[in-house]
């Protein structure tokens, strides 16, 4: 299988900006992206062609969030976007720790990674990929740039001590909710260590909050120590009475979809489309994923 020039050049690009967006070590960032520090000099010199083999940059393409094709689609400022910017602002800012509860589908996740991808030292897990304690320590060791395949307490350890040796760090755990009971409990050891240095920003919707809650009142280990590190209360920005809640779903709709239809199309039937009625909430969860994949039915 062979790649265009035109997709290796964008790896490569994505490879030198990301680079630039940690105070972790030439080595630790190599690491990181699971390439050796030969081959990583000779790719940002321009020695693109039978240095790593399609297979890696295909990784490295996917790690980075670089597209095999060009993609039309522009990242909204909606309201949800802005509160997002300015909390994991402060959160890095102030080395505060935050839990972002919303409903699902209205862009958490494209938001967070647009917001940070221009933070320097800020890492994101995908928490869904990440769930037992140990996935979650050596994925969140290989984000940071630690040698991750060595004994569970030496990754800890490795872990703690790279993210107080770097500026102003942030951790951001999304889809949250998946986590095990006892991946909560890690958390906590990491928060520890790395108080008054690290910020950690937690984003799930209602089951998070409702695994938090559940397991306060069942006196499960860990979860009333996590709430209390995570500021004791959840975020939200979705309002929450039933009129307040549907203007702003559709006023998140039309702000999207003005911005990626063309100057001349008619937003509202985009708009309608996307917005249920309260009989029907799981399709409401769908209301930006349904959008997309309007529009580009249609483009």
């Amino acid at each position: 299988m062979e790649l265009p020039v035109i997709y290796k050049t964008k790896v490569v690009d994505a490879l030198k900006n990301e680079r630039e967006r940690y105070d972790i070590t030439l080595k630790e960032f190599c690491r990181k992206m699971g390439i050796n520090q030969g081959s990583y000099s000779r790719l940002i010199n321009g020695e693109i062609e039978g240095v790593v083999s399609n297979k890696e940059l295909l990784r490295i393409g996917r790690d980075l969030g670089v597209k095999a094709k060009e993609s039309n689609w522009t990242t909204a400022r909606t309201r949800v976007y802005d509160e997002m910017e300015e909390s994991l602002m402060f959160s890095k800012q102030f080395n505060k720790s935050f839990i972002l509860v919303d409903d699902s589908g209205v862009g958490k996740t494209h938001c967070a990674k647009h917001i940070i991808s221009g933070m320097k030292n800020a890492f994101y897990l995908d928490c869904s990929e990440a769930k037992t304690p140990q996935l979650f320590t050596r994925e969140l060791g290989r984000i940071v740039g630690i040698d991750n395949r060595g004994r569970f307490v030496d990754v800890k350890r490795d872990l703690k001590y790279t993210l107080n040796s770097i500026q102003d760090p942030i951790v951001v755990l999304d889809d949250a909710g998946y986590l095990d009971a006892k991946t909560f409990i890690e958390i906590i050891e990491y928060w520890n260590g790395t108080e008054g240095n690290c910020a950690w920003y937690m984003i799930g919707d209602d089951a998070l909050e409702q695994k938090i809650e559940k397991g306060i009142s069942s006196k499960k280990p860990g979860f009333r120590a996590v709430f209390n590190r995570f500021n004791e209360s959840y975020s939200h920005i979705v309002p929450a009475g039933k009129d307040d809640r549907r203007d702003f779903l559709m006023e998140l709709i039309n702000d999207v979809a003005t911005l990626n239809l063309p100057e001349d199309a008619d937003v509202m039937p985009y708009v309608k489309a996307c917005i249920v009625t309260d009989r029907d909430k799981n399709a409401e969860h769908k209301l930006l994923r349904t959008l997309k994949t309007m529009i580009e039915r249609h483009a």
